[in-house]
Formats: structure tokens, C-alpha cells, sequence
């Protein structure tokens, strides 16, 4: 099959995609997961220390409450703008 030509073509390429291997549809090629592997030669994320069940609870409480609260005040003012502005 030839070539195209286009009248507005300069012969810039955009994206050069010839690097980039078409994985297999149906089958993993294990070469290909294999290499990947050896390439990733990095320790995994270990957590630095322990946290127990009370601080993982008080600090999970700590960054919800405010948004509660922020929440239960809203609608707190939106019950209070209905009682004396709205309905009135």
C-alpha cells in the first residue's frame, strides 16, 4: 500500500509511537512482565510506625467531625432562614 500524501503535510512527525509495543489482546506476553519487573528494583511502602485502634480512630474522627459539623451548621441556618424569613 503507498504512502500517503497530503497537500497539508510537512513531514513533522507529532508523536513518534514507534517505541511503544501493542500489548497482546488475550494473552500476556510474560517477556514483557519479566523485563518490567527487573526494571522496578524498589522497595515496597512499609509504614513507619504503628498505629494503634484508638489513635486511628480519634484521628479519622478528627478529619470528619469538622465537615460534619460544617454540615449539621448549614442546615442549622437554612431551618433558621425557612422559620424566620421564608415562611413568615
Amino acid at each position: 500500500m503507498p504512502e500517503r500524501k497530503y497537500d497539508d503535510d510537512d513531514g513533522r512527525v507529532i508523536a513518534d509511537m514507534s517505541g511503544i509495543e501493542r500489548p497482546s489482546m488475550f494473552a500476556a506476553n510474560p517477556s514483557v512482565f519479566e523485563q518490567k519487573k527487573t526494571e522496578q528494583n524498589h522497595q515496597p511502602l512499609t509504614i513507619e510506625r504503628e498505629l494503634s485502634v484508638w489513635q486511628m480512630t480519634w484521628l479519622s474522627l478528627r478529619l470528619v467531625l469538622p465537615i460534619v459539623f460544617a454540615f449539621l451548621g448549614a442546615v442549622a441556618l437554612f431551618l433558621l432562614f425557612c422559620q424566620f424569613v421564608w415562611l413568615r
